[in-house]
C-alpha cells in the first residue's frame, strides 16, 4: 500500500468567523461530513487509486485539503471583490457560492470507485445522484435552487480535470484547489511506493504549501522545498492547474528552496507575463526533457541549478534568462555561465 501523509493545511472550521455569509454553507458543511454515504464512498475512492493502483492518497484527507483550500481560496478572493459568476449566472445569491465549492470539493474525486482512469467523467453520475439525495433536505432551497447548484456543482468537479474548460470563478478555483495538496509527497501526480522517477522525487521535495494576501494581487501561493527537484511539481501541476483556471492573473506563486546553497535556485516565481525564461543548454547523457522552466522567473542571486543526483536526469542546467536592469530598466538576453 502506497505511504501517504497528512499534512499541516489548516481545514475549514465552521465554528470560526469568515468574511463572508456561512449559515448554508455550514449546513452543508455538517451534512457531507457526517453523511455515511458520502463519507463511505471518500473512504471507498482510495481503493482503486491507493490499493489496487499503489497510487497517491486520493480518499478523504485529500478531499478535506481540496475543500479546505478552496474556501482559503474564496475567502482571499472575496477580499478582493473577485466575481463568482457561477452563483451570480444562475440567480442565486452570494450565500450559495461557498455551498458550491464546498460539495464540489467533497465530490470531485469520487468516480475513483468505478476507476483512477477517466475518473472525472464517472464522477459525474455518481455526485449527481448524491446532490439529488441531499439537497431538497434543506429547507432554504427549493426545486429550482437544486437543480441550479447541482449543475454548478457538477461543472466545477467536471472541470478539476484540465481537459476541460472552467467557466466559473467557482470552476477554477476547485481546479486549482485540486493541484494545492501537494506537501510531504501528497502530490496530484500520480506516482507509485519505492519510485524513484520525477514524479516521486519531485514530489518528496515539497514540504509546505501556504495561502496568504498577496500584494499585487489577491492571493500569494508560497511552496517550501527542500531541494530544487520540486520545482517540477509546480510546474507540471500547479502551473498546468492554474493555466486557463480563470484565476491566472488573481494568483502569485513562488517557490522558496528552504535548504539551498550557492548552487541552488533560492527564489522561484511562476512568471506569466512578459518575457520568459527558457531552457539554454542542458548537460549530461539524459536531456532533461520533463524540467520545463520556460514559465519561470528566477530571482537573484541565480546559479546553475545543481538538482540531485537520484533524479537521474541531467545534474546542471543552464538556463538563458531574459531579465530587466533594475539599473537603467534595458533588456538584456544573456546565458548564465557554467
Amino acid at each position: 500500500m502506497t505511504e501517504f501523509f497528512e499534512t499541516e493545511a489548516p481545514h475549514y472550521d465552521p465554528g470560526e468567523s469568515h468574511p463572508f455569509p456561512t449559515d448554508r454553507l455550514n449546513a452543508v458543511y455538517e451534512t457531507i461530513t457526517t453523511d455515511t454515504e458520502i463519507t463511505t464512498l471518500l473512504r471507498a475512492q482510495n481503493v482503486n487509486a491507493v490499493t489496487r493502483k499503489g497510487y497517491n492518497d486520493h480518499g478523504a484527507e485529500h478531499i478535506n485539503i481540496v475543500r479546505s483550500r478552496a474556501l482559503q481560496l474564496y475567502e482571499l478572493l472575496k477580499q478582493h471583490d473577485i466575481v463568482f459568476n457561477g452563483a451570480a449566472d444562475q440567480g442565486l445569491p452570494e450565500e450559495d457560492e461557498p455551498v458550491i465549492l464546498a460539495l464540489a470539493a467533497t465530490l470531485h474525486d469520487v468516480g475513483h470507485v468505478v476507476h483512477r482512469d477517466q475518473h472525472v467523467y464517472y464522477s459525474i453520475p455518481l455526485a449527481s445522484d448524491i446532490l439529488d439525495r441531499i439537497l431538497p433536505t434543506f429547507d432554504f432551497y427549493s426545486t429550482e435552487d437544486v437543480v441550479k447548484i447541482k449543475a454548478e456543482v457538477l461543472h466545477a468537479i467536471l472541470c478539476h480535470h484540465t481537459a476541460e474548460e472552467p467557466l466559473t470563478t467557482e470552476a477554477g478555483v476547485i481546479r486549482v484547489a485540486d493541484a494545492l495538496d501537494m506537501e510531504r509527497g501528497r502530490s496530484r501526480i500520480p506516482y507509485k511506493k519505492g519510485g524513484r522517477g520525477i514524479d516521486t522525487l519531485s514530489s518528496q521535495s515539497i514540504s509546505r504549501v501556504s495561502l496568504k494576501p498577496g500584494t499585487d494581487r489577491p492571493v500569494l501561493v508560497e511552496i517550501e522545498m527542500i531541494n530544487a527537484a520540486g520545482v517540477y511539481q509546480v510546474d507540471n501541476l500547479l502551473k498546468a492547474k492554474l493555466t486557463d483556471s480563470g484565476l491566472k492573473q488573481h494568483v502569485r506563486i513562488v517557490a522558496i528552496n528552504t535548504q539551498s546553497d550557492e548552487d541552488l535556485v533560492e527564489r522561484i516565481e511562476l512568471w506569466t507575463r512578459g518575457r520568459m525564461i527558457r531552457p539554454w543548454s542542458v548537460i549530461g547523457d539524459t536531456p532533461l526533457q520533463y524540467f520545463h522552466v520556460s514559465q519561470w522567473r528566477f530571482h537573484l542571486p541565480i546559479q546553475l541549478i545543481q538538482l540531485p543526483v537520484s533524479v537521474r536526469l541531467s545534474d546542471r542546467v543552464l538556463i538563458e534568462e531574459t531579465w530587466s536592469s533594475q539599473a537603467d530598466g534595458r533588456e538584456v538576453d544573456r546565458p548564465v555561465p557554467r
